[in-house]
């Protein structure tokens, strides 16, 4: 019998990698590549809701290193 995975697993798994990661952003960045991969992998939603879902949060995240705030 196959268990599915869900969105909680994900989070479960961004949590304890929070946990280990040598600085914060890297805690970030995990989260963000593992909410990517749980978007695209299950599809969740379509492929550009996705895909631009990500941007966006990537860009709310840390505007400044993208020269938006000065």
């Amino acid at each position: 019998m196959r268990i599915p995975i869900d969105g909680g697993h994900f989070f479960c798994v961004a949590l304890m990698l929070a946990s280990v990661v040598p600085s914060i952003e890297i805690a970030w960045v995990s989260g963000i590549l593992l909410l990517t991969v749980y978007l695209f992998a299950f599809e969740v939603v379509a492929v550009d809701v996705a895909a631009i879902s990500i941007m966006v949060l990537v860009v709310l995240r840390e505007p400044s290193n993208l020269g938006f705030v000065h």
